[in-house]
């Protein structure tokens, strides 16, 4: 079946496993010509659907879905899923445009998010980012330390300072 069959079915399926499928055969079919279509039909999805959209850019993005990605890591709006979905998308797609807002997310209210700006900043980020990532190691700004993002904060230091020494 085409990629354009799979999108008619992905949108007009009411069931969830329909839809999953056709999501899954776009994917599987490197559907990247309608990777933006999906993306701009993200809010008329239910959050888990949102989350599944985000996830197959990993496999389909173009330079136009990259550029939605890009933009919709500044919508503050967006569940913390979906936020969250993004910023570990973000990081696997080597989305270094991304990097100011993945700074930013480091003190937002949200672990997993902060979770993963910390996984996407050792990705991405260089030597300039450890000082962002040190203040994950402490409790003075966020009133307590999580320790899953105190992890990730130090494995994404160790990835930057292995990068440098190369």
């Amino acid at each position: 079946m085409s990629c354009e069959a799979q999108f008619r079915i992905f949108c007009d399926s009411e069931s969830h496993a329909c839809r999953t499928e056709a999501l899954n055969s776009l994917i599987s079919l490197d559907c990247r010509a309608l990777a933006h279509r999906l993306l701009e039909r993200l809010a008329l999805e239910d959050e888990y659907t949102q989350v599944s959209i985000i996830f197959s850019m990993r496999n389909i993005a173009n330079e136009r879905a990259r550029a939605i990605l890009a933009t919709m890591m500044y919508d503050q709006s967006l569940s913390g899923p979906v936020r969250g979905a993004l910023t570990e998308v973000v990081g696997d797609l080597g989305m270094i445009e991304c990097l100011p807002i993945l700074r930013c997310q480091l003190y937002d209210a949200s672990a997993p998010i902060r979770f993963w700006s910390c996984e996407s900043l050792g990705m991405l980020g260089d030597r300039d980012d450890l000082a962002h990532l040190q203040a994950m190691l402490t409790d003075n700004d966020l009133g307590y330390l999580d320790r899953s993002v105190a992890d990730a904060a130090r494995r994404a230091m160790r990835f930057i300072s292995s990068r440098s020494e190369e």
